[in-house]
């Protein structure tokens, strides 16, 4: 008996121009859908991290305050209501130490913290430890960073100086212009400061790599 074998087409079918277009155009939407939530996860992943070490400083800080304030260590180079500098410092050292940082590649971009003026409050028996209490932070972690600040126990990424929530600068005291301690001068004491401007000209808060360009909505990193 013969086998009749049959031969079947196996040629394939091809997509037709009409279906290619269609595929893209879904692609399309998926990407302007996806690439943005994509985008801002990063970004808001960055946030956190960079908000992780900002918060991790301010315990830093006020540890060394804390130790200070219990060995009831004047603060010499913060009196008069001027900022300190503290790059070069034991103290900014040992804040550094704490969060596992060291001088030169490893240290923040910028790391200023700010205490109750000295001058104004270290005799006033309700609010004499202010001089102590850190209420505001301000840190970049590299040059691309943003800025992460810290003001009367609120966090934020915005330049505390635009919203108010601090008032003065350009030779004005710095006061708290929200929350519990609104009101109250602080000292400004710059432990890490790698922008290559002196804390005391424009070039540092506002110019082209300055704090102010860190903070939203300036910064578009």
């Amino acid at each position: 008996m013969k086998r009749i074998v049959t031969v079947r087409n196996c040629k394939k079918r091809a997509f037709t121009l009409v279906e290619l277009i269609v595929v893209l155009v879904v692609l399309a939407v998926l990407a302007a859908i996806l690439v943005p939530a994509l985008t801002g996860y990063i970004k808001r992943t960055k946030r956190e991290k960079y908000y992780d070490q900002a918060y991790y400083a301010r315990i830093a800080a006020q540890s060394v305050m804390t130790e200070l304030y219990g060995k009831g260590e004047v603060l010499v180079h913060m009196t008069n209501s001027k900022d300190t500098d503290w790059s070069k410092d034991k103290h900014g050292d040992e804040v550094l130490s704490y969060i596992g940082l060291q001088r030169g590649q490893t240290e923040p971009y910028i790391l200023i913290f700010g205490v109750g003026s000295y001058d104004k409050y270290k005799d006033d028996p309700e609010r004499s430890a202010l001089p102590y209490e850190v209420l505001f932070i301000a840190y970049v972690a590299n040059k691309n960073a943003p800025a992460v600040y810290y003001v009367d126990g609120e966090w934020t990424f915005k330049y505390p100086w635009d919203d108010k929530s601090i008032t003065g600068g350009s030779g004005k005291p710095n006061l708290i212009g929200n929350g519990p301690n609104k009101g109250t001068e602080i000292t400004l004491c710059v432990v890490s400061n790698r922008t290559g401007s002196s804390i005391n000209g424009a070039g540092f808060w506002t110019g082209a790599n300055g704090l102010q360009k860190h903070s939203e909505p300036y910064f578009n990193g």
